[in-house]
């Protein structure tokens, strides 16, 4: 029986209270010439569709939730929603982790269960960004998928949907990109390591838009701890992180960024051969 899961790789490692590892992500994307700006993602709503409800201190919490799998509470009981809310939300304090945007603010839609998993149906996923659509989100992050297709109701929910929308293209190292990153209109993001190599695990095709860092991410985790963890899965927030503050730069100066213009944005931004992300050809100011 084949169910959507998320998908970050099949490993993570425990973070000591001593342990302060390198927070290379935003460093290799050169995050720091859009934080420069005074850009932190506010008034951007970003939809993290996942495991659930994080409780973080290190994270503020989220500006709404709803549950749409079977399990009897909102909560993340996983580990991966809470990682991913980090990485784009992390609370910019000096403490534990900082997110992209963390500004903006998140919504939890829970449409994977306790198991990180959801029907082929897709049903948990259709309502849930029928939901994102009537709380006017931004951007929704997907950081899960599937190496089959997906029913064609979830693609035209998608494809009607007004916000940009992220998902992973998988861990498989195939050619083939995991569903729905593999669809026309999702921005498809892949991973790659500190060295600048796409991750082997990554994968990749016609249809991928860009590669961000996803390889031993450091972020928020379950009882408040800290976790790294690797995949597309955390490659595709460092990308939600960006739009948000890319969405708040374009309102400040009266402009409309939409899906279209979003990834023709990223594109800007991404080497023609790698396609890996390098906030250093921004030239906004």
């Amino acid at each position: 029986m084949h169910n959507i899961r998320f998908i970050p790789e099949n490993f993570g490692h425990c973070i000591s209270a001593l342990s302060v590892p390198q927070d290379w992500g935003r460093q290799f994307m050169h995050i720091e010439k859009l934080r420069n700006l005074g850009l932190t993602g506010k008034g951007v709503k970003v939809a993290i569709i996942d495991t659930g409800k994080y409780n973080h201190p290190d994270i503020d919490p989220p500006f709404a939730f709803h549950n749409f799998t079977t399990d009897n509470n909102e909560n993340d009981n996983n580990g991966h929603s809470t990682h991913i809310a980090g990485i784009i939300a992390g609370r910019d304090d000096g403490i534990g982790v900082s997110g992209i945007a963390p500004g903006s603010s998140v919504l939890i839609a829970k449409a994977l269960n306790d198991a990180g998993t959801c029907p082929m149906d897709c049903k948990w996923l259709i309502n849930a960004i029928r939901w994102c659509d009537r709380m006017d989100v931004d951007i929704i992050n997907m950081s899960l998928g599937s190496e089959l297709e997906l029913p064609e109701e979830f693609h035209k929910v998608i494809i009607r949907s007004n916000s940009i929308i992220i998902a992973a293209s998988g861990n498989e190292g195939s050619s083939k990109i995991n569903y729905p990153a593999n669809w026309n209109g999702v921005i498809s993001v892949g991973s790659c390591e500190n060295t600048g190599e796409c991750a082997s695990y990554s994968n990749y095709g016609d249809n991928l838009t860009v590669v961000a860092p996803g390889s031993d991410i450091y972020s928020t985790w379950l009882g408040g701890t800290y976790k790294l963890e690797s995949g597309t899965s955390m490659a595709a927030p460092m990308i939600s992180g960006i739009l948000a503050l890319l969405i708040e730069h374009h309102r400040n100066n009266h402009e409309v960024i939409n899906r279209n213009h979003a990834v023709e944005t990223i594109k800007t931004l991404v080497d023609t051969e790698t396609k890996i992300i390098d906030l250093n050809k921004f030239e906004g100011e």
